[in-house]
């Protein structure tokens, strides 16, 4: 990839990583949250949102929530497109 990637591309590079890194039916809702350019411009942060479908943690478990979201950080590099890191994240 030569040049700097945009907002929009970001959106698609991490789209298409966590449909690479997971199957569909563990990523039911997969939206996005949030997109930010940081560190000086040198890599994109898009936090990527989904329905955990099967799966209930603590708080679910003591509030009754069923299906609550979830939240992956994926960082990006402006310069190559490459992703870097994907983390979980707290909204």
């Amino acid at each position: 990839m030569t040049g700097k990637i945009d907002a929009q591309e970001a959106v698609r590079i991490a789209m298409a990583a966590m449909k690479a890194m997971y199957p569909a039916e563990q990523i039911p809702g997969l939206a996005l949250e949030e997109v930010e350019l940081v560190e000086g411009e040198r890599a994109w942060l898009v936090t990527l949102g989904f329905t955990r479908a099967g799966h209930r943690s603590a708080i679910e478990a003591m509030t009754d929530q069923v299906g609550a979201r979830a939240y992956k950080a994926i960082r990006i590099e402006v310069e190559s497109g490459t992703v870097t890191s994907m983390k979980n994240r707290l909204l």
